[in-house]
């Protein structure tokens, strides 16, 4: 999925948890910043939310990892992604 950081930077995602995201973007991220997300979940449900970068490492020439934590996540949003996981049977 698509991630709507940093005004309006885009990231990929790799993978996603009920704490966190994985994002891969084209230069590293400032570890213990905190950014403003903005995502769709493969079931087109709209989360809005803080996320702390926690780790980041080089992927690939080009490409970086980054390790998000959820960060002041609203409470019904956090339902929204208890609610996307336990759809997909975990």
């Amino acid at each position: 999925m698509e991630v709507n950081f940093s005004q309006n930077a885009i990231a990929q995602s790799k993978d996603i948890s009920e704490g966190g995201i994985c994002l891969i973007t084209e230069e590293e991220l400032e570890k213990d910043k905190i950014y403003t997300l903005v995502f769709k979940l493969p079931t087109d449900v709209s989360i809005k939310c803080f996320g702390k970068i926690v780790w980041s490492k080089q992927a690939s020439e080009h490409l970086f990892e980054q390790g998000v934590v959820f960060w002041d996540i609203d409470s019904s949003d956090q339902k929204k992604i208890q609610d996307y996981f336990e759809q997909q049977g975990g």
